[in-house]
């Protein structure tokens, strides 16, 4: 008997005694082993994945390059090639403030059409102009009653410091009107027209031109209707 046998007869005693495992429960034993082994690792595999959405540069950017932030492009400080305005020619800071202004306009129009549809504005603003029309009528009633003139023994200066007194406390109670009640609904409106974007601006303005066109063009409907209403009671009454 060879060497290999003796060994193959030994190994087998030894299995059948129950001092070593047997083979095949040695293999089931590696394979479930190294199936734990890889789904720990697919696990951990897919815990530690990330998105590409998710990350960012490592590091920052060079010297030469220029991060073009959009938001700073829309309120005119940066130009779209990255540039600040200290960087920027003559003609490119003169082209930058036009679009500036223009960006500003539309803005302020965008306020004014908001605060002209709320009602709420339309009928504050109404009486603070009321207000403000007594006093100028209290002051210059005031001035003409006095003649230019105004000393105690004048006959009307009783008259004339009364109107003079009143018009100030209307000008005081117009100026607290105006601070309690018109001032913060437009305060409120400029704060949502200064955080829309420039496409929603400008469907603001394109819609309310749009209304106006329809009112003009209600209006020459009207007056052409009356014109030719007129043209046909004359010839009635030819």
């Amino acid at each position: 008997m060879s060497l290999r046998d003796t060994i193959e007869a030994a190994r087998r005693e030894a299995e059948k005694a129950g001092n070593l495992p047997a083979r095949a429960a040695k293999g089931q034993g590696d394979k479930v082993g190294g199936q734990s082994e890889t789904g720990a690792s697919e696990k951990r595999g897919g815990f530690s994945r990330r998105s590409a959405s998710r990350a960012k540069p490592t590091r920052e950017a060079a010297r030469g390059v220029r991060v073009v932030n959009s938001a700073k492009v829309r309120s005119g400080q940066q130009s779209e090639s990255g540039r600040s305005e200290s960087e920027m020619s003559r003609e490119e800071r003169r082209e930058l403030r036009r679009r500036q202004r223009d960006r500003d306009d539309r803005r302020e129009s965008a306020i004014q059409i908001l605060c002209r549809n709320d009602p709420a504005y339309r009928r504050g603003s109404r009486l603070w102009w009321i207000l403000v029309g007594v006093c100028f009528v209290l002051t210059f009633g005031a001035t003409a009653l006095s003649g230019g003139e105004a000393g105690s023994e004048h006959p009307h200066a009783f008259a004339y410091v009364s109107m003079i007194v009143l018009a100030y406390v209307v000008l005081i109670a117009a100026a607290i009107y105006y601070l309690i009640k018109v001032r913060p609904i437009r305060n409120s409106t400029r704060d949502l027209v200064g955080g829309m974007s420039e496409k929603k601006v400008l469907q603001i303005l394109e819609r309310d031109a749009e209304e106006a066109r329809k009112r003009d063009a209600a209006k020459a409907e009207a007056k052409a209707a009356k014109k030719a209403a007129r043209k046909a009671r004359r010839e009635q009454h030819k």
